[in-house]
């Protein structure tokens, strides 16, 4: 191998470093089937696995650890049972605008492909159901298939759904067919640190928003109100970075 050829990696590994990268210590869960060689990989890490009692405990334990260190929180559990017990608490951690990243384990591709039927399935060859009971809790999704990894393209897709969690600060959904953990893939996307992104605002409901502001302030210093405004910022300031933003707009007004 030549000195700049790229170094390999396992898929498992790669996630782990961009969680590590993330600033990420604790990783919460329960190590059900076809979890087992991703949970290898956190313990080979500087993460810390901390096993819960049950599914729901650590999706509700992954997301008070995104809120007390306003970053990303990672649960991970087994398909189907394990997953569907962790569901109300991604469900909470959706709606309190928190960036929570689900890692499933998942049965190996060939019985998946085949249609078997195996363990944590309904027995009717819909391997992709329960992810499709989380597609209204997660703003990004990736079904990790033996397609990516034939395309290059893995470690992309794997990218993409974590700077769609913390940009979007809203859970994400990562499932892990356990035959694919240990497939390695280059390390090359690593030399580039994963960042929130901006994202675009609508203008028009930009407008209507400041629209309201000023009617508001309007009705307040044109009544009985007369200079008795008062600003009541909700958990998006927090979860979205805006605090400065909203100081400022105090000052302003």
């Amino acid at each position: 191998m030549s000195s700049d050829a790229a170094e390999v990696i396992s898929i498992g590994q790669y996630i782990v470093r961009r969680l590590e990268e993330q600033g990420v210590q604790s990783i919460f869960g329960v190590p059900g089937s076809f979890l087992a060689q991703f949970c290898d990989d956190v313990e080979s890490s500087n993460i810390k696995w901390v096993g819960e009692c049950n599914e729901l405990n650590a999706a509700y334990a992954a997301d008070g650890y995104a809120r007390y260190r306003r970053g990303l929180g990672v649960v991970a559990t087994t398909v189907g049972v394990g997953e569907l017990s962790a569901i109300n608490g991604i469900a909470g951690s959706f709606a309190e605008e928190l960036p929570v990243l689900h890692i499933v384990g998942q049965q190996k591709t060939a019985d998946q492909e085949a249609g078997l039927n195996v363990i944590h399935t309904l027995g009717d060859g819909r391997f992709d159901e329960f992810a499709k009971s989380a597609l209204p809790y997660t703003c990004s999704q990736l079904l990790l298939s033996k397609v990516d990894i034939a395309l290059g393209n893995a470690d992309a897709r794997i990218d993409k759904v974590i700077v769609d969690c913390i940009s979007k600060s809203r859970p994400a959904y990562i499932a892990l067919p356990w035959d694919l953990v240990d497939v390695e893939i280059t390390t090359k996307r690593l030399t580039t640190k994963l960042t929130a992104r901006d994202i675009p605002i609508d203008p028009d409901a930009e407008q209507a928003a400041i629209d309201h502001i000023y009617r508001r302030f309007d009705d307040a210093f044109s009544g009985e109100l007369d200079n008795n405004v008062v600003v009541i910022a909700d958990v998006s300031v927090s979860r979205h970075h805006c605090k400065d933003e909203a100081a400022d707009f105090l000052a302003a007004t």
